[in-house]
């Protein structure tokens, strides 16, 4: 897991939000969270996270981070946008392995090329996972 370390065409930032869409900030993640990633930052500087680059078997390029451990204080009321676009959540279901979950799509663009981006927040023991990914729209040509 990365945090956000500034521009770059390897990687694309996302952030998670209040319920009235400010950016969360490392004092509204806790102290502990503070602690363990942001050391270097304010506990008012917004949290970002940095999803890198990967390729495909296909040869397209996707964009992922996940995170086990969040303290998510509005919990599945949390929002997610990456590079600025809110990525709607679904209302929390049990998961297959019987944990509550909420998760959303939605097309964003990155570098000029239509992706799915796909959030899931998970409630678990520790006690929240995120993951974010952006993949090709399916039927679009390899990116370069």
């Amino acid at each position: 897991m990365r945090l956000w370390g500034g521009a770059s065409v390897k990687a694309v930032s996302a952030t998670l939000t209040s319920p009235s869409g400010r950016p969360l900030t490392y004092a509204d993640l806790g102290d502990d969270f503070f602690r363990r990633l942001g050391p270097s930052e304010s506990p008012d500087t917004p949290v970002r996270f940095e999803l890198e680059a990967g390729q495909s078997k296909a040869g397209n390029t996707y964009y992922s981070w996940d995170l086990n451990g969040i303290p998510l204080p509005d919990g599945f009321a949390t929002g997610v946008k990456l590079l600025g676009s809110d990525i709607p959540l679904s209302v929390p279901r049990e998961s297959k392995n019987g944990n509550m979950m909420a998760d959303g799509r939605a097309n964003v663009m990155i570098h000029g090329e239509l992706y799915v981006a796909h959030a899931v927040i998970v409630r678990t023991r520790k006690p929240y996972w995120v993951k974010v990914i952006a993949h090709v729209r399916p039927g679009r040509r390899k990116s370069p």
